[in-house]
């Protein structure tokens, strides 16, 4: 059975400029969960730019699992640190996990969309963090 032909909805003015813009999915059960109101509004702004690197293919598999954000990216947003302190706090709630991280090798660190949030707050909650980085003191 062929599938039917949906017509997109169309952005009111007060929106988008286009008409039919791309948007950020953010839901009403997340915002009221106890995950969302632990976030400051670096870590929002963090959120909503991995949110926007999100897509779905056109073979329906998407891009949840495959999302860079950098730190020159953010730049004119926040300052390094302060974005290293958003990423540490949206992998502690759950709403991103970090999937390959490689700092020696200069390769861009890749994370996934979680839905570990939905439990945050609870027993049963995963706790993840960011691994460190461990230098070496050099002593003189």
């Amino acid at each position: 059975m062929p599938r039917k032909n949906l017509k997109k909805a169309n952005f009111k003015s007060f929106e988008s400029r286009k008409v039919n813009s791309k948007h950020i999915r953010i839901t009403e059960d997340m915002m009221e969960s106890k995950a969302w109101k632990e976030l400051d509004p670096y870590d929002i702004t963090a959120y909503m730019n991995f949110k926007r690197k999100y897509y779905v293919r056109s073979d329906h598999t998407d891009s949840s699992k495959d999302i860079s954000l950098t730190y020159e990216e953010m730049g004119h947003l926040m300052s390094a640190e302060r974005f290293k302190k958003s990423i540490d706090n949206l992998i502690r709630v759950g709403l991103i996990d970090l999937e390959k991280h490689k700092p020696q090798t200069r390769e861009a660190t890749i994370y996934s969309l979680s839905a570990r949030w939905h439990k945050f707050g609870n027993e049963d909650f995963v706790e993840k963090k960011r691994p460190m980085l461990k230098r070496k003191r050099v002593s003189c």
